[in-house]
């Protein structure tokens, strides 16, 4: 026979946890709007038609983070709870060179061709590159500290994620009401890239503070300095290429980005660190 037990539910432990969280979540939705928002209120529908496509393709750039923060967050709280902060920092540091060196290739494309980019919308939307490699250049050095949000939830640091965001979403108000009326769809553009890199480094210099931890790993260097060299040599290979249609355009340097990107990853070699990673991501991706 089964005896019959009781389930215990901790009422105030899951509010006390989760309420941050809700309102944390709540207050990003506002923040991804409000530029939109605002342009709306001081410029043309035209203008904001042309943003709200500049602002869609950026999730291009967020999705590999938060394809692994679906892998890292269980680990975080796990090593947390069991006290392993070394393995954790040792963790951090494989995630976020993962996010900032499968990320790189994505940007490169959109620095190399953000108006054919803009132009798979229609050639009215093309006006808007400036914008577009504004909020790519700012979202990509944002991104770029990897999963340090995940690290400060998961470590039971909710509440500071809370003010986090609160701070940046005014933050992101008031430069909204100051450069857009002035400056448009760039406006709107460096008011949500400062926004959003200040957010990150806040929350970098907390999980260092607080935390003792740290993304930032030795490779960080070598691979900026291997990027810059694909896209110098990516930009110029664009320069004397003739003109064609804006797909095939895209196509070609979409090609070239990414073949010179597997050599940069040939060229950096993988560590037992990275392959356990990447068996993680298999078994992520097999489930």
């Amino acid at each position: 026979e089964f005896s019959k037990v009781k389930a215990a539910f901790e009422a105030k432990e899951l509010l006390k946890f989760s309420g941050p969280l809700v309102l944390v979540g709540f207050l990003q939705m506002l923040f991804i709007r409000t530029d939109i928002l605002m342009l709306g209120y001081f410029r043309t529908s035209a203008e904001v038609g042309v943003y709200n496509a500049v602002s869609q393709i950026m999730i291009l750039l967020v999705m590999v983070l938060m394809a692994f923060n679906s892998i890292f967050s269980p680990m975080v709280a796990d090593l947390y709870n069991r006290n392993q902060l070394n393995e954790l920092n040792r963790l951090l540091k494989i995630v976020a060179k993962w996010v900032f060196l499968l990320t790189l290739p994505i940007f490169m494309i959109m620095v190399v061709s953000p108006k054919e980019l803009l132009s798979i919308f229609g050639p009215e939307f093309v006006s808007g590159w400036p914008a577009f490699l504004v909020l790519a250049v700012f979202f990509f050095l944002a991104i770029g500290v990897g999963p340090v949000t995940e690290t400060l939830v998961m470590c039971g640091l909710q509440k500071l994620e809370l003010y986090n965001t609160l701070g940046s979403f005014i933050l992101n108000i008031i430069l909204n009401l100051l450069l857009i009326p002035q400056f448009g769809l760039l406006g709107a553009a460096l008011a949500t890239g400062i926004s959003s890199v200040c957010l990150h480094a806040t929350r970098l210099f907390e999980v260092f503070y607080f935390l003792n931890l740290s993304p930032f790993s030795g490779k960080y260097g070598k691979i900026m300095i291997l990027g810059i060299l694909i896209l110098c040599i990516s930009l110029f290979i664009k320069s004397i290429v003739p003109e064609v249609n804006y797909l095939q355009s895209l196509l070609f340097n979409a090609m070239s980005v990414t073949t010179l990107f597997v050599v940069l990853l040939w060229m950096l070699g993988l560590d037992e660190e990275d392959r356990l990673i990447l068996s993680a991501v298999k078994r992520k991706v097999a489930r």
